[in-house]
């Protein structure tokens, strides 16, 4: 209530020109708002559904100390082995430089 009593007064205190100015951009930015406020239900309601969904997923992770951030790493590696390695002549040799360099295979 009291910023839009002081829109009103600027809009009274101003020359009439300058007040429709002011009041039109006044209801873009109410109307500029109200889709902001749309889109953000819509994005927290798709926020809280996916939330309920994976909840117990979301419990488990909290409750054990088990995670698939050591695959994850070995997949890295081997992505990162890959775009270097075209000058590989088999994937047999392709395939021990993975496990060599994920100390998967014991080199003598």
């Amino acid at each position: 209530k009291i910023f839009l009593k002081k829109i009103l007064l600027l809009i009274l205190t101003f020359p009439l020109v300058q007040s429709i100015e002011l009041l039109t951009l006044f209801s873009k930015s109410i109307y500029l708002a109200n889709i902001f406020y749309q889109k953000l239900y819509v994005l927290m309601k798709t926020s809280l559904k996916t939330f309920k969904k994976y909840l117990e997923c979301i419990e488990n992770s909290l409750n054990y100390n088990y995670n698939n951030g050591l695959i994850e790493g070995i997949n890295r590696k081997i992505k990162t082995l890959k775009r270097s390695a075209y000058g590989y002549k088999s994937f047999y040799h392709f395939r021990a430089r993975i496990l060599i360099a994920n100390k998967l295979l014991v080199t003598k």
